[in-house]
């Protein structure tokens, strides 16, 4: 059974081999502190949202090619990983054509720069942490009547100079292939106005934000046409992240009014066009969610972080047909060999037999995990995925 064949059958609770074994990325800091512990230097630690290491990239004109080759990853071969799951088709649809980045100022600590969406953010330059958000692009109707002229689906700029060749080759493919991430209905007026600019903007420019809403849907509609007309992707994400620890950041009459609407003309197109896999990426609590991303035609999310309160058992009693990934704790991989087995076996071999599961920690691995309790953590995965395949029910 090829990774492929894999995906989809444990994605459709049907029976397989065993689930994918994945993890979605490693941070630099990370990857460093594991070298000092003897991760050998020649594995590569830089990565890409779609799982290329930048080194393993050719230069010219055929770059986007490496893309089609995901045999051999360094990290994923050396723990015993799968070929990288969240692979996507490289469509930029991330943001305006052309982009708004910009450095604005920068010393040893600092830099204050304008994002790829025209916010203007400061970040730590060597170190992981969140940026500051200082302002952003849209205030009011005017500043997004001329933002979206910058938000044309049709840019030539948004797919690879050699796409069709690429399209042809992923029609042969035998691992599993997202369409590009889509932001979502919270995420991106959020990304235009800020949070609290867009709470207040809910009730005092309503219409400005459906406006904007409704537009973001065709455009993502509009470039996965395109898209789906050359290839068939396996899976979608997503991305939201639209919940605190404990909570969600939205009431169930707030998403129904602006968020619902669209999901469900999104999903409606791409069941439509024969992509049934659509996963919520969100960070937090998400509990309260579920059953409004089914109500929106969702059937998955990641990575139900623990320490957030999600419960893994759970929901699956709660939602037996929806689709979980993640939800291992980070927290527990960093104690040690007795807390992470305690923490795989508590919930692995219940789990993975039902289907619908594919197992990684609740994100990525922070620095606070040592190269001797991560390898521990992928050798026992490993072998409970091996233990306990998804059997049809």
């Amino acid at each position: 059974m090829n990774d492929r064949e894999r995906f989809y059958r444990v994605t459709h609770f049907m029976d397989a081999d065993r689930a994918p074994n994945t993890e979605v990325g490693f941070y630099a800091g990370t990857l460093a502190r594991w070298q000092e512990e003897g991760l050998p230097r020649n594995i590569l630690p830089v990565w890409e949202d779609n799982g290329i290491p930048i080194a393993h990239r050719p230069e010219g004109p055929n770059m986007e090619l490496d893309l089609l080759h995901p045999a051999e990853f360094g990290l994923n071969e050396y723990f015993g990983f799968d070929r990288y799951m969240r692979y996507r088709v490289p469509v930029n649809a991330g943001g305006p054509c052309p982009s708004f980045h910009k450095v604005l100022e920068e010393d040893g600590k600092w830099k204050l720069f304008l994002d790829d969406w025209g916010i203007r953010r400061r970040a730590l330059k060597n170190s992981f942490s969140m940026d500051e958000y200082l302002e952003h692009p849209v205030k009011n109707r005017a500043d997004w009547e001329e933002y979206k002229k910058r938000l044309d689906p049709g840019s030539p700029e948004r797919f690879p100079e050699h796409w069709h060749e690429l399209a042809a080759l992923y029609r042969q493919r035998d691992y599993p292939l997202s369409i590009f991430r889509m932001v979502g209905f919270l995420h991106f007026p959020r990304y235009m106005m800020g949070f609290e600019n867009l709470m207040l903007a809910y009730y005092d420019q309503p219409e400005l934000i459906m406006d904007m809403l409704d537009y973001w849907c065709e455009f993502n509609i509009t470039l996965a046409g395109k898209v789906l007309k050359d290839v068939k992707p396996d899976w979608v994400t997503i991305g939201e992240d639209m919940a605190y620890k404990g909570s969600s950041m939205v009431s169930p009459e707030m998403f129904r009014k602006f968020m619902l609407p669209f999901y469900k003309r999104l999903t409606g197109f791409l069941r439509k066009n024969g992509v049934d896999v659509i996963y919520v990426d969100s960070d937090g609590y998400v509990h309260e969610l579920i059953p409004l991303w089914i109500e929106g035609g969702v059937n998955g999310t990641w990575p139900l972080e623990v320490a957030a309160g999600n419960d893994l058992l759970k929901l699956r009693k709660e939602y037996p047909d929806f689709i979980l990934s993640g939800g291992i704790d980070k927290i527990a991989i960093a104690k040690g060999k007795a807390a992470i087995e305690k923490e795989l076996y508590s919930k692995l071999p219940y789990l993975l037999p039902q289907g619908g599961y594919i197992p990684s920690i609740d994100h990525v691995p922070p620095e606070d995990i040592s190269l001797d309790n991560w390898t521990c953590y992928a050798q026992l995965k490993k072998k409970l995925i091996e233990e306990f395949p998804p059997r049809r029910r």
